[in-house]
């Protein structure tokens, strides 16, 4: 039996037992609320730089794309000219005429100048060996940077005839060239377009809800947002992103100054409020805070995390949700913000990949529409008068005896003619539905929508005419002393579950026949099936 004297004793023991216990509970409480806290801290600030920090990837990649196409585009108006292929033979006669040609976008201006900085044209010969160059901008070495190079080099089978790009630098001064083959199929030399990117890049600021700074790697300030001044300069902080060509070294850097010390100062007021009432309360309050600090601030971290992780792989259908305290709430609507700037870029990356698709529909050498162009529009244009019940026709031409041209003159005075035939073709496609495309080799299409076979024999023998009338050489053919072709023309209204091959057969039938008939000449091909020919197209 237990002595009643020391009750007293042991109900001490275990008041303070208890005291104890609340009091280590209540410092590991605080403990705990204090590491929570400063966790919370940095996984805030680490999730608030990497949204900055992918947004400014996602802008960096958008322009890289743009400042990429523009240069394209513009390298490929000036050697797409016949004067700079003339030019650019290397003739030592012409190069005086190179030289005003290259200077010639300085001088007079050129498409897109409001979104690049032209800083130099140089013009290689197929060895690479720099031939002329432009003299009114800025000084730069006569070689080639030395990873483009490397890549013309690499190049094999139709790789060479693909433009190649990237960032450089010039002492601390960043650049982006884009070179192109000159020639057509048989290269002989290449162009070289270099850009001042900044020029390009500084308009991300316009297009972010923070302020950036574009500076060199040795610290020389580029560009700086105007926003700065009026937060009083940059962050001590910023999120840095550098800009250049993978397994190269970067050449510029881009500074996100995303307001943190706001952030942080309304952090510290919050954990300041919590340590507060967790020293007011007891063991309960204090578990009561876990629980809700649980609840209302870890899981919507982590769920804002996890939403990250998915925009991160690419998932851009998310949306951030906070549902805890008020800082999340702010923080989950600042990232929607940005998803929301990500989305838009995002389309217009699709715009832009749609219009670099449309550059891959244009035939290398004679600058009009290749056969892929040719499918995709008739069609467009089949569906089209299947609709509105109107005639499609379609002319399909071939260089007489083009296998003994080439043969004779060789291939480039082959590449000469095709270019030249085309360039005639594509001066009858007169309305915006019309479409001239080479259809492979020495053969032609020229694609009349709503158009009747009376106007379409019209139309291909004026084409027949106009290259007669041109009167380019040709020995060895057997009907005449110069180039001729052939055409064949059908006509039809589409009807309901008709396909367009049916009249690709008609036109090639009519080919067929104006060839058997003795070439230089037009036939036409009815909705019957019945094939005439215009005798009168001969021309001796």
């Amino acid at each position: 039996m237990v002595s009643k004297g020391l009750l007293p004793g042991w109900l001490v023991s275990i008041r303070s037992l208890t005291l104890t216990t609340i009091l280590v509970l209540g410092l590991v409480g605080t403990l705990s609320l204090i590491i929570s806290n400063y966790q919370f801290s940095e996984a805030v600030t680490t999730t608030v730089r990497s949204g900055v920090e992918a947004m400014i990837r996602m802008a960096v990649t958008e322009r890289s794309l743009k400042i990429h196409q523009h240069t394209l585009e513009l390298a490929n108006r000036i050697q797409s000219r016949a004067d700079y292929r003339r030019y650019a033979q290397g003739v030592a006669a012409d190069l005086g005429q190179l030289q005003l040609l290259l200077d010639e976008p300085f001088t007079r201006g050129y498409p897109n100048s409001y979104q690049i900085d032209l800083v130099k044209l140089r013009s290689y010969d197929r060895d690479l060996k720099l031939i002329a160059q432009s003299q009114q901008a800025s000084t730069l070495p006569e070689e080639m940077p030395l990873f483009l190079r490397k890549e013309i080099l690499d190049h094999r089978g139709s790789d060479r005839y693909k433009a190649v790009g990237g960032y450089w630098s010039e002492g601390s001064t960043p650049l982006y060239s884009v070179v192109v083959v000159t020639g057509g199929l048989k290269i002989s030399g290449y162009l070289e377009v270099v850009v001042e990117p900044v020029f390009t890049l500084r308009q991300i600021d316009e297009s972010t809800p923070f302020p950036i700074s574009i500076v060199t790697l040795d610290g020389e300030d580029l560009f700086s947002s105007s926003r700065l001044q009026q937060r009083g300069g940059p962050h001590h902080s910023p999120v840095r992103f550098e800009v250049g060509e993978k397994d190269r070294p970067p050449v510029l850097e881009i500074h996100g100054h995303e307001d943190f010390e706001k952030l942080t100062a309304s952090m510290e007021q919050t954990k300041r409020l919590v340590m507060t009432i967790l020293l007011c309360s007891n063991v309960v309050v204090l578990l009561l805070a876990v629980i809700l600090l649980s609840r209302l601030i870890f899981s919507p971290l982590r769920r804002i995390g996890r939403t990250l992780h998915r925009v991160k792989e690419g998932d851009l259908e998310v949306t951030f949700v906070g549902r805890g305290v008020s800082e999340l709430d702010q923080l989950a609507d600042m990232l929607n913000l940005m998803l929301d700037k990500i989305r838009e870029r995002d389309h217009q990356l699709t715009q832009h990949a749609h219009a670099l698709e449309a550059l891959s529909s244009t035939d290398g050498l004679t600058g009009i529409a290749n056969r892929r162009c040719f499918d995709l529009t008739l069609e467009k244009v089949w569906r089209q008068g299947q609709r509105e019940h109107s005639p499609v026709s379609l002319l399909i031409l071939d260089i007489d005896y083009f296998k003994k041209y080439n043969d004779h003159y060789g291939h480039q005075r082959g590449d000469d003619c095709i270019v030249k035939i085309a360039s005639i073709i594509s001066e009858h496609a007169r309305r915006p539905q019309d479409l001239a495309a080479r259809y492979g080799g020495e053969e032609f299409v020229l694609l009349l929508g709503n158009t009747a076979m009376e106007v379409a024999a019209k139309i291909a023998s004026s084409v027949v005419t106009t290259v007669n009338a041109a009167c380019y050489e040709h020995n060895k053919s057997l009907i005449t002393d110069h180039v001729t072709v052939s055409v064949g023309v059908a006509s039809v209204v589409p009807a309901e579950g008709a396909v367009a091959t049916h009249l690709i057969a008609d036109a090639d039938r009519a080919l067929y026949y104006a060839k058997s008939e003795g070439r230089n000449r037009v036939s036409c091909c009815g909705v019957d099936g019945t094939v005439t020919t215009n005798k009168s197209e001969v021309k001796g």
